[in-house]
């Protein structure tokens, strides 16, 4: 699949849009040169000098407060080379007609472009992130334990950009299929091309999305985020140790996913608490809606969840069917009334990752809705401050059609 690669006039490479990469290092990340891997550029002593070059200073402030945002919670650290300090290792931030980045420490100066156009501030901890030696979402050695890539959706000449790296170059980062099941999180500052792949100009598909959770309760989260994720940030604590001066990391075991931090305590994901990350919480990491494995009912109004996204996943055991009912409907007309598609739900009846999107008018009440199978996912979408309520009966019988 190499071949497929844009190979730019310097002789580095364009690879998945944003990273630029010698030839040596992209043989090593596919596996087939094993002669280094993801330690061979780490910067030593997780210190990273770096320059803001006069052309782009005034993104200067979004640039630091991204530094900032991977510092709080790492050992990496971030330093400003002033005139009179001189070494020839560092990050230079530097106008470009695209933005990228190189992949970990390349040795003397290495540039980190910055769009003259309008540049979200989410990308520049994405590409802060490249800088350290961190690799997309969608192509980690890990990806197949937590995602499903459609393939179908992509075009022959782009499946590069989501081949996954060789295992052998994941040697710290690559995480194990039990630790990721448990506390994964889905909001990610390194997903770049898995919810928009269109957008990224590769990929013109009737789907919007190539890569899927392999949970499909979190279809519709969003995975880039305006902060590295919890996933993220574990990543480079693991990829530079940041954790190996503890004097408890032997005798330490963090649970359900969490790990020992540069503090020397487990830090847990959003679904696990206790020093140890021991007690796993009831509600689905941190997220608007549950599971309902039983027969139930939910009672939702909009107003008191402040979220413009809710799942409910009715989950009835192999063999059995799932169903449900609106028992009943409240907006207010005035500001969301028939004609406004403000309020809309997706019944995910017949796929777990594909529905039918409906307004909230065209909704009927009492009526029985049947998935296929043992599957039904509900989703809510509409404003934080909606003024919208509904209940809905949710049901399991016990034998399949």
């Amino acid at each position: 699949m190499m071949k497929n690669i844009h190979r730019l006039a310097n002789g580095d490479y364009l690879y998945q849009r944003d990273i630029r990469i010698g030839e040596k290092q992209l043989r090593q990340l596919y596996g087939v040169d094993e002669s280094g891997d993801e330690r061979s550029y780490l910067w030593p002593n997780a210190s990273i000098p770096y320059k803001i070059g006069r052309k782009v200073t005034q993104f200067a402030d979004q640039i630091r407060s991204a530094m900032k945002q991977w510092e709080k919670s790492t050992c990496v650290r971030f330093h400003e080379l002033r005139k009179a300090v001189h070494t020839s290792d560092y990050v230079n931030f530097v106008r470009a007609h695209w933005a990228y980045s190189y992949l970990g420490k390349q040795g003397g100066r290495q540039r980190i472009g910055v769009p003259s156009t309008y540049f979200p501030d989410t990308h520049y901890a994405h590409l802060l992130g490249h800088a350290m030696g961190l690799r997309h979402t969608q192509a980690a050695a890990d990806r197949d334990v937590n995602f499903l890539v459609a393939w179908h959706s992509v075009p022959s000449r782009y499946r590069y950009n989501y081949d996954s790296e060789g295992e052998s170059y994941a040697s710290r980062t690559r995480l194990l299929g039990l630790e990721s099941e448990s506390g994964f999180d889905w909001n990610s500052a390194m997903d770049y091309l898995a919810q928009d792949p269109g957008a990224a100009g590769y990929i013109e598909a009737e789907d919007d999305k190539v890569l899927y959770p392999m949970d499909p309760f979190y279809l519709h989260q969003t995975l880039h985020t305006e902060e590295p994720g919890f996933i993220d940030i574990k990543k480079l604590n693991m990829l530079y140790r940041c954790n190996e001066r503890c004097s408890n990391l032997k005798s330490t075991r963090c649970f359900h996913g969490g790990y020992l931090g540069p503090s020397c305590t487990c830090v847990c994901p959003a679904d696990a608490i206790g020093d140890y990350c021991e007690h796993k919480t009831a509600t689905k990491k941190g997220m608007c809606g549950e599971v309902l494995t039983e027969n139930g009912t939910v009672h939702f109004t909009a107003s008191e969840h402040g979220s413009s996204h809710c799942t409910w996943w009715i989950r009835g055991p192999e063999g059995s069917r799932t169903g449900l009912t609106f028992t009943s409907i409240s907006v207010d007309n005035a500001r969301h009334g028939p004609g406004s598609c403000d309020l809309q739900f997706e019944l995910r009846s017949h796929d777990m990752y594909k529905g039918e999107r409906l307004c909230w008018y065209e909704i009927s009440e009492a009526i029985t809705v049947y998935a296929r199978g043992h599957d039904f996912l509900i989703d809510y979408f509409g404003p934080e401050d909606a003024n919208f309520n509904f209940t809905l009966a949710a049901f399991i019988v016990g034998t399949a059609e």
